[in-house]
């Protein structure tokens, strides 16, 4: 086992890192290999002819396999003056709690929030991102990596309890130690003490004081030049000057197809995940046995560090594989009962609840109804399911609640082709979607999403027929998950009959195209057996089925289907043809 970076107290910055390279077999070329810097660098460091940067440090830290409780310490040491670093910036630290559990994963992220806090021209940097994304634990990280370029020290503050507006700058006072007075209320003391204080100051939770919080943040930062904020919040405070950085979720592998067991390791949340189950079972580890069913768990929770380290926990009680089936009931699974956390932190339930119950009606409403896709939607496709004249949400209002949805995290934006789609993470939509259960809004919902999906899916069908087809077929393939859901609704008994059977007559050339023949003859298959009129409709959904069969080599199957087209069409002869379209089997 390596020994302690400090080892006597005496040696320079250079010294000891000289000692610990040569404890490595390393050379100085060598190790300057594996951070990507050149070998004069380290050299003039190692001579303490140079301090290094912040960066640079960091690097250090990771390759000489710095230990996590000696981090801290080793980066004050590498920033500071040639002696060691016994005492750090850690004891001007007020009320930066201290991490149970090592960090895991976002160091290129890590990286770059320190270099945008630490720079001349950042005041202000807000952490915002969804329920559960870490954003907590990614500031305490980077307070504690920047800590030692702030001659006062830090301060943190958390926020989480106080609803109260009038409670924010009293608040922080307390941090202080600021004593109540008849004389100045808590933000002019708070003003007064900081004026000339070089002082990061974090502020955790703001979301629920969000509006007394951007109040605090700009007088201070008018009135003490030399202090740095960083917030953390589900949306941004909206003042002059903020530099938002939205917290990513863990990397996931999109599939375990074509990959090596081994290279799943090079995944955070794969990381994070086995890390955290190692707490419980120190033998622990990724095989082919457990991969596939380890992958699903990381990419069902979308990468939520507390989600996944909640997973982790139930490997006292469960396999990796039992808890794989079981995420449908996610909310009931992913809990964990013990008072050394705060409840919301311990119930993925309770989390997300905590964002629900900030909303406005109309923003719970969109929220619930988006619960509906299967997958990312355009704005055309929201706006038809989530206008209601009930709930007084005209078209024109939709772009304003998916802004202010967006802004408090709980709505993912994506670009294709040129135009934003817009949605959840799949936690957030199992949450909607009881929501929109408890509410007794689904039928009407997936009423309006098939309703588009229908009309969406003819136009373009007759698109597929002409030069645009090469257009037309990614945008049909992007929403093909939705498109599914809106052929599996028309498979019961909730939609009109006729409908259906052209829904599934505008598939017909998209399925043919992509052979997706399976698809097409399965769903043609269910519709036609829903009781109903012989209308002409489902004659051509005969002839669709036929088409279907003969593409999957079910011969048989074709004829028999063609034989009940043309007993239809003929006792329908001379009716409307209304339901035959240029996209049919057939109609050409």
């Amino acid at each position: 086992m390596i020994n302690s970076f400090f080892l006597d107290g005496k040696s320079s910055f250079g010294q000891c890192l000289k000692r610990r390279r040569k404890a490595l077999d390393l050379t100085q070329t060598q190790l300057a290999q594996r951070m990507g810097y050149s070998a004069i660098t380290l050299r003039k460091i190692e001579a303490d002819r140079l301090r290094p940067s912040q960066q640079f440090a960091g690097l250090l830290a990771k390759v000489l396999y710095i230990l996590p409780e000696e981090y801290e310490a080793f980066i004050a040491f590498a920033r500071g003056s040639s002696k060691n670093a016994s005492v750090t910036s850690t004891a001007l630290s007020r009320n930066v709690p201290l991490p149970l559990s090592t960090f895991i994963g976002r160091n290129i992220e890590l990286q770059a929030v320190v270099t945008r806090l630490v720079a001349p021209t950042t005041r202000l940097l807000t952490l915002t991102g969804a329920p559960g994304i870490g954003k907590t634990r990614f500031a305490i990280q980077v307070a504690r990596q920047v800590a030692s370029d702030f001659g006062d020290g830090l301060a943190f503050v958390d926020l989480s309890l106080i609803t109260d507006p009038a409670e924010v700058a009293r608040t922080v006072a307390q941090v202080f130690r600021l004593r109540e007075n008849s004389t100045q209320t808590p933000l002019e003391r708070l003003i007064h003490l900081l004026g000339r204080k070089h002082l990061l100051l974090v502020l955790d939770n703001c979301e629920q004081v969000k509006a007394a919080c951007a109040q605090l943040v700009e007088l201070l930062c008018q009135n003490a030049p030399l202090l740095k904020i960083m917030t953390t919040g589900r949306e941004v405070l909206g003042v002059h000057g903020e530099i938002i950085w939205t917290v990513a979720p863990l990397t996931v592998p999109v599939s375990i197809r074509g990959l090596k067991t081994e290279s799943l390791l090079s995944y955070e949340a794969m990381q994070l995940f086995i890390a955290r189950v190692r707490d419980f079972n120190p033998q622990f580890a990724l095989n082919d046995q457990n991969a596939s069913a380890l992958t699903y768990i990381c990419q069902q929770l979308d990468g939520l560090p507390l989600a996944i380290e909640l997973a982790a926990m139930r490997v006292s009680v469960l396999s990796i594989e039992q808890i794989a089936s079981r995420l449908d009931e996610r909310f009931e699974l992913l809990q964990w009962n013990t008072t050394a956390i705060t409840n919301r932190h311990q119930n993925l339930r309770l989390l997300v609840d905590w964002s629900y119950e900030l909303l406005t009606e109309s923003e719970r409403f969109v929220l619930r109804q988006l619960a509906i896709f299967a997958a990312s939607a355009t704005l055309d496709a929201v706006r038809a399911v989530v206008t209601s004249a009930e709930y007084g949400i005209a078209e024109n209002d939709v772009i304003g609640l998916l802004a202010s949805l967006i802004s408090k995290s709980l709505i993912v934006v994506e670009e294709y082709l040129g135009e934003m789609r817009y949605g959840l993470l799949e936690t957030i939509r199992h949450y909607a979607m009881d929501k929109l259960i408890e509410h007794g809004e689904v039928a009407p919902a997936q009423h309006r999403h098939f309703v588009f999906f229908l009309n969406w899916a003819e136009a373009a069908a007759l698109k597929l027929h002409t030069a645009d087809q090469l257009i037309w077929l990614p945008r049909l393939e992007k929403d093909y998950r939705n498109l599914s859901l809106a052929v599996l609704h028309a498979q019961s008994d909730t939609e009109d009959l006729d409908e259906s059977l052209r829904l599934m007559n505008a598939m017909f050339l998209f399925w043919q195209i992509r052979s997706y023949y399976q698809d097409g003859y399965t769903a043609i298959k269910y519709v036609l057996a829903r009781k109903g009129a012989d209308t002409p409709a489902r004659a051509m959904g005969w002839y669709a089925l036929a088409g279907m069969a003969v593409m999957n080599g079910s011969f048989d199957a074709a004829l028999a289907a063609c034989i009940e087209g043309i007993r239809l069409a003929q006792g329908n002869h001379g009716s409307d043809q209304s339901g035959l379209s240029r996209s049919s089997p057939g109609a050409s």
